[in-house]
């Protein structure tokens, strides 16, 4: 089996048993070089695969059983070594970061319960720390940008996304608030402006938008307004100019 870009560049080539993906399996860029290849087994990926960046050096080297990763992963920078992530059906078992002049930054293993996660950028600073339990992610996780800036306070039970999630620009200013439950979407959620603006609102129940959905422009002015019922729009969906004049229903 061979499939190719629109370009004429081939995309992908391997083969298929029985209708799944079996045996060597590479895919290339939209220029022709090599972005990935491993091989399958029965449609899941099986054994080593790896990846490549654009100057054609190893990005990731990775095992699998099964369609999950398990083993060691291996994640460069460059070339360099990065990461080392030990995994048991795609859950993480261990891990080591590695700064640019190879040394040890961060590093941890699971015990019993739970283990604390921190990765780590290249350049040694903090990208992303929370804790994973026997259920998985658990508690506030938080991501920061290469620049130190935190970007992401995620909240977990039980592996699954619980409570209220924050976003945030690269500048360090709130960007979006979400609620969830049990992995859903649930309640307001708010996505601001970089001057702290309100830009949407909107209502979410079960992770379906499920109310008034409302649009505003950079001074606060309302822009657009809605009402949905589970995910569709029902009504009016009204548009305001800059001065806040209806300007077109229907």
């Amino acid at each position: 089996f061979e499939s190719f870009y629109d370009n004429g560049q081939m995309k992908s080539e391997g083969s298929f048993t029985a209708g799944k993906s079996s045996g060597a399996w590479k895919y290339y860029n939209r220029d022709g070089k090599l972005e990935r290849e491993g091989a399958f087994k029965d449609g899941n990926e099986e054994g080593v695969w790896k990846e490549y960046s654009d100057a054609g050096l190893t990005s990731r080297q990775m095992n699998y059983s099964g369609g999950w990763l398990d083993g060691d992963a291996v994640y460069y920078d460059e070339g360099k070594l990065w990461s080392k992530i030990v995994y048991n059906k795609s859950e993480v078992m261990s891990f080591e970061y590695y700064d640019k002049s190879g040394q040890v930054v961060s590093q941890g293993k699971r015990d019993s319960k739970q283990m604390l996660f921190r990765s780590m950028y290249p350049q040694g600073t903090p990208m992303r720390e929370g804790v994973y339990t026997n259920n998985g992610m658990e508690g506030k996780w938080k991501r920061w940008s290469p620049f130190g800036v935190l970007i992401e306070e995620e909240n977990y039970v039980n592996g699954v996304m619980d409570g209220e999630q924050r976003y945030f620009h690269n500048t360090g200013q709130l960007k979006t608030i979400f609620n969830y439950r049990n992995g859903h979407k649930n309640g307001v959620a708010r996505e601001y402006y970089l001057n702290g603006q309100l830009f949407k609102q909107t209502v979410y129940n079960n992770g379906e938008q499920n109310g008034y959905y409302f649009e505003y422009y950079p001074d606060g002015t309302l822009s657009e307004k809605y009402y949905t019922i589970e995910g569709t729009t029902n009504g009016l969906l009204t548009y305001y100019d800059v001065v806040g004049r209806k300007s077109i229903s229907y």
